[in-house]
């Protein structure tokens, strides 16, 4: 992950949550730039399941990267979830943990986000967006799904059934990308409350509205089509949309 983009020259690391959010978010933007080449602009190399392949790849590091993005200023906690996901891998074991940190982790996209002062960390006008774009029971099951297709096949059962069909795997990743991009082209999302203000268990013992207002909230813009990195200030709680 590349902390030296020149894109992310507007954000500074004197705001962690900011900052560390906006890398993560970078990196995702510059995955979804892939993902588009392939899935709305011709293959990569020409054969299928290899292009197929790479954009199961691609969309296992975005969903990954959605479900720790939001708790990456918090250096202890990030890390030790890290360490534990890298030996077991299980989807479900790493949203489980994620979320006892953050209840509040998944983004909440807006049709657009208008900024008062891109650089101040002032405004924000947001308008929820009611469907389409990639929930989190979505991130759950296609991280699994991308963790099955990057396992070498059983040659046996690939023999006898043959290829599956790769245009029509091309169609379901065409539609992962329209959602994901939904989702994260503008959107807010909940940095949680740091246990070195509050105390380590502090989370725990709050109710979901004393969890919001202790909590910081990020507005976002990917500044999706321009040749500039995301935007990120600081704003307020929107709701959760829902699909």
């Amino acid at each position: 992950m590349d902390t030296n983009d020149e894109k992310l020259d507007h954000l500074s690391q004197s705001d962690p949550d900011c900052f560390y959010y906006g890398v993560y978010m970078n990196w995702i933007r510059h995955r979804l730039i892939c993902v588009e080449r392939v899935t709305k602009q011709g293959a990569v190399d020409g054969h299928g399941f290899c292009d197929i392949d790479f954009l199961y790849l691609q969309f296992r590091h975005i969903f990954e990267s959605i479900a720790l993005s939001s708790i990456c200023s918090h250096h202890e906690e990030y890390s030790d979830i890290y360490k534990s996901y890298k030996k077991d891998w299980k989807p479900n074991s790493i949203i489980k943990r994620v979320k006892e940190i953050n209840r509040c982790y998944f983004p909440r996209p807006h049709s657009e986000t208008v900024f008062d002062s891109p650089r101040d960390g002032t405004g924000g006008e947001l308008t929820a967006v009611d469907s389409g774009f990639l929930t989190e029971d979505e991130l759950k099951s296609y991280i699994g799904l991308c963790g099955d297709r990057l396992h070498a096949p059983n040659i046996y059962k690939l023999l006898a059934k043959g290829e599956p069909d790769n245009s029509q795997r091309l169609v379901t990743l065409a539609d992962w990308f329209d959602r994901t991009l939904l989702l994260l082209k503008s959107h807010s999302v909940i940095i949680p409350p740091s246990p070195s203000k509050f105390g380590k268990n502090c989370r725990k013992r709050m109710s979901n509205d004393e969890f919001i207002k202790n909590s910081t909230v990020l507005l976002v813009d990917m500044n999706w089509g321009k040749d500039v990195g995301p935007t990120i200030n600081r704003g307020s709680f929107i709701a959760p949309a829902t699909s």
